[in-house]
């Protein structure tokens, strides 16, 4: 009998197991397990099986039948049904009847496997749901993780950037303390040691004056700063040149700076500038406005219009102007002429008239020895015509010597014209490469139009192509969120507490900050202002306060565990109901969720009344010791605050106390604070 007993609850149990698996459809897959449904092991439908359910058991399996397999029953009763309704209309043969008879159990037989393929289908679904929840969950915790990764990677260049900016900041305020001091030390030495040494002048004065050696060096720098704004008015100079007058001037101001004080470097610029003034006044005496503005001055004539009186004459009246000059030219000419002429006639008689007397003297004195009278004019005549060649050679030298100057004269004037000449042909050459660049400008820019259409064109197919919602909020975003990234990054970095930085060793790997400990409160007095946040936190999240707060994330994440594991038995519990209603038939009967809501209504008066006054006793009570805590927290806060704390030789981090860090922290903030504020006022 006992083995009879136990090969029926076999039976029954391979039944069962049967029934939820092939039946019901129940298999340990991996979305199942994650939304907490665990298929029963075989000692689990065992255990069921041989309880006083037995019976029940019994009916579930015989009767209980899935979905998709009573879908599939009442679609065959009722084809059934509707066959023996319709019945058959005519006497039909044999052969007929099979025919029917086959095509019937053909036609069961694919509707039971379209039936059997819609059920696989509606599990397909539900595992594909399973899986997408899965994939999302995944996808969140991987976006969660690479966004701390990123805000971990954000904070951490941030900090190397200040750091870097911090150690760059020191550098320059050292350089710039370091020439402050070199500064105040040469202009010490030059008040020591001042005295004026005298050279002299310019060597392009034409007398040269003696001056200061500051007046000398004050001259020459602002000689070389004028030629500076001269190079960089001229357009023809080039870069190299122009920085290197640049760098002249910058050396000439900063060595007469260097050498001499500040009196005679001022005392310098006002002998400079009143010799300036006299140069610029000796310059400009020459200069008669009222002729210029004569000589450019205009004239208006109603048939002829404005005319510029300061313009070249035309072509006829030069011609007419170097004729008549030529002519007068000619006639002065002709009368010096005519009086060299009558100046010849004249001082040639009187040479006659003047032998003639020598040759009479001649005769009355050595007529008689006919030789000596012969020597005699021979000799006379000798010194006439040397006297002549003597009157003659001054007059030629004077006429080569014009003559050299006209030549002078003429050959400057010629290499003037081969100068215009070669000017006039360069500025030819440089219109013809103008003109050259033009015309190919020209030929460029012909097709430019078409070039600049398809070029749009291929532009607006690419954004045709390409959504750019994406980009544009992108866009849009990322400024938003880096305007006064920065500044506000820096502000925050400053406003930290020193124990923010603290961190004590946990183990040989492990470092911790010192507000993350749960002794923090009694060590550091600074770090009140936190606990009031972690006292929120934990008592929202029901951590114990006794516990560590490394703790606090894995009690984190055992609450999102169990939460989760709840929603999906909640989720559960509900297909489940719902399969058993949907199966009863009564998925529209609005009574039953009436009467069952007004039966949990008098459930809730009734424990309301019952737990609502000593739930207020104790809400009481709990605020009076709420009170007491709070005033003893007080107490003990007030006694931290006073020297005491300062006196425990074991709060010490790094060979460093509290308070020496406090003071160390204070002066590298304030530090930091002014070179931002005096960086902030360098920039405006």
């Amino acid at each position: 009998m006992a083995s009879t007993e136990k090969s029926k609850m076999e039976n029954l149990y391979g039944t069962l197991l049967k029934w939820a698996t092939d039946e019901m459809k129940f298999h340990a897959s991996a979305q199942n397990t994650q939304s907490g449904f665990k298929l029963p092991s075989e000692e689990d439908f065992k255990f069921l099986c041989s309880g006083p359910l037995v019976d029940i058991w019994k009916y579930v399996t015989q009767h209980v039948k899935s979905v998709q397999n009573a879908k599939l029953i009442k679609g065959n009763v009722e084809l059934k049904r509707g066959l023996q309704v319709a019945g058959p209309q005519s006497v039909t043969s044999e052969d007929e009847r099979e025919r029917r008879q086959l095509l019937n159990q053909q036609k069961s037989r694919i509707l039971r496997e379209l039936q059997q393929a819609k059920a696989e289908v509606v599990q397909l679904k539900r595992e594909l749901g399973h899986a997408s929840e899965e994939l999302a969950g995944t996808e969140l915790a991987y976006q969660s993780v690479s966004q701390r990764v990123r805000d971990l990677h954000h904070q951490a260049s941030l900090l190397h950037v200040v750091q870097a900016c911090a150690a760059e900041t020191e550098a320059r305020y050292e350089e710039y303390a370091n020439r402050l001091d070199k500064c105040v030390e040469e202009m010490t030495n030059k008040k020591e040691n001042s005295q004026e040494n005298f050279v002299s002048g310019s060597l392009e004065e034409e007398d040269e004056e003696l001056e200061t050696e500051s007046c000398h060096m004050v001259r020459q720098a602002c000689e070389n700063i004028s030629n500076l704004i001269n190079c960089t008015l001229d357009s023809d100079i080039d870069e190299a040149e122009l920085e290197s007058r640049k760098s002249d001037a910058i050396d000439r101001v900063e060595r007469a700076a260097a050498i001499n004080s500040t009196q005679s470097l001022l005392r310098a610029l006002a002998v400079n500038a009143d010799h300036g003034a006299k140069v610029l006044r000796q310059k400009t005496s020459s200069l008669d406005i009222s002729k210029d503005a004569q000589e450019i001055s205009f004239s208006y004539d109603p048939g002829e219009g404005l005319r510029d009186l300061s313009s070249p004459p035309s072509a006829t009246d030069t011609v007419r102007k170097l004729l008549l000059t030529s002519s007068e030219q000619h006639v002065f000419r002709w009368f010096k002429e005519q009086e060299h002429k009558n100046e010849e006639w004249k001082l040639s008689s009187r040479q006659t008239e003047t032998l003639e007397e020598i040759n009479k003297l001649l005769n009355k004195v050595i007529g008689d020895h006919p030789s000596h009278l012969s020597a005699a004019k021979s000799y006379v005549t000798s010194r006439v015509q040397r006297a002549e060649e003597r009157a003659v050679a001054p007059c030629l030298r004077k006429e080569a010597a014009r003559l050299v100057e006209r030549i002078a004269e003429a050959q400057e004037k010629r290499e003037e014209l081969l100068l215009k000449y070669s000017k006039i042909q360069d500025f030819q050459k440089l219109v013809g490469k103008k003109q050259a660049s033009i015309s190919q400008l020209a030929k460029l820019n012909a097709a430019a139009p078409e070039r600049l259409k398809s070029r749009r064109q291929q532009v607006w197919d690419y954004l045709e192509s390409r959504s750019l919602m994406t980009h544009l909020t992108e866009v849009q975003t990322l400024p938003t969120h880096l305007k006064g990234a920065l500044i506000s990054e820096l502000d925050t970095f400053m406003g930290l507490l020193l124990p923010c930085f603290l961190t004590l060793p946990i183990d040989s790997h492990t470092r911790m900050c010192a507000l993350d400990l749960s002794l923090s409160p009694t060590i550091y007095a600074l770090a009140q202002e936190k606990i009031q946040t972690y006292s929120d936190i934990c008592k929202a999240l029901e951590f114990p306060a006794h516990k560590s707060a490394e703790c606090l994330h894995l009690h984190v994440l055992s609450l999102h565990t169990s939460q989760r594991q709840l929603v999906a038995a909640q989720k559960q519990r509900e297909y489940t109901a719902t399969a058993a209603l949907r199966a009863a038939g009564k998925m529209g009967d609005l009574n039953d969720y009436i009467g069952l809501r007004r039966i949990a209504e008098q459930h809730d008066e009734a424990q309301k009344a019952k737990l609502l006054p000593p739930l207020k006793e104790g809400m009481a009570l709990v605020q009076k010791h709420a009170s007491e805590v709070d005033l003893l927290r007080k107490t003990v806060t007030t006694w931290w605050d006073q020297p005491a704390q300062w006196t425990t030789p074991w709060v010490k981090n790094g060979d460093m106390t509290f308070d020496q860090w406090m003071q160390r922290w204070r002066m590298a903030m304030t530090q930091v604070h002014s070179k931002l504020m005096a960086r902030k006022g360098g920039q405006q």
